[in-house]
C-alpha cells in the first residue's frame, strides 16, 4: 500500500507519522506532506529521538510539489483544515481519513517544558492510531 501522512507544515506531525510509520509496517511505502511548507521543527526531532528515531534530515515538502499524487490513502492529520483538505483530496480523487485527536503544535504551551510535553502527546497519539487494528482501513 502507498500511503500519505498530510499535515499543515510537513515539519511535526506527518514526518512523525511518516517515521514511526516505517518502523513499524515496512511492508508499506509512506510519505508525507504538508499544506504548505514550514522549518523543520526541533522539539519534533527531539520527541521522536526519545523513541530511537531520527527525523533531523526530513526536508519538508507541500501536496502540491508531489510528483506523484497517486496513493491508495491519504491519512490526514491537521483536523482544523478539514474542509480545505477535504476539497483538495476529492479534486485529485484521494481515498482519504482524518485521524481525529490528534493535538496540533499550535495549541502547544509556550515554555521549553510544555512544548515537550505537548509534542510528545502528538507522538503518542499518533503511535496509537498507528497501532490500531484499523490503521490503513479506506473507511
Amino acid at each position: 500500500m502507498k500511503i500519505l501522512f498530510l499535515c499543515t507544515l510537513n515539519a511535526v506531525r506527518s514526518p512523525m507519522a511518516e517515521a514511526m510509520a516505517k518502523e513499524f509496517y515496512p511492508e508499506h511505502q509512506f510519505s508525507s506532506a504538508g499544506l504548505v511548507t514550514g522549518p523543520v521543527d526541533y522539539f519534533a526531532v527531539e520527541v521522536m529521538q526519545e523513541i530511537g528515531l531520527d527525523i533531523s534530515n526530513h526536508e519538508p515538502r507541500s501536496f502540491s510539489r508531489l510528483k506523484s499524487k497517486s496513493f491508495d490513502l491519504v491519512i490526514c492529520l491537521a483536523n482544523e483544515y478539514s474542509p480545505e483538505i477535504r476539497d483538495l483530496m476529492d479534486k485529485h480523487k484521494l481515498k482519504h481519513k482524518f485521524w481525529s485527536n490528534i493535538p496540533s503544535p499550535g495549541d502547544v504551551g509556550s515554555n521549553r517544558l510544555m512544548k515537550l510535553y505537548g509534542y510528545r502527546e502528538i507522538r503518542d497519539s499518533i503511535k496509537a492510531h498507528l497501532r490500531s487494528a484499523n490503521a490503513f482501513s479506506k473507511d
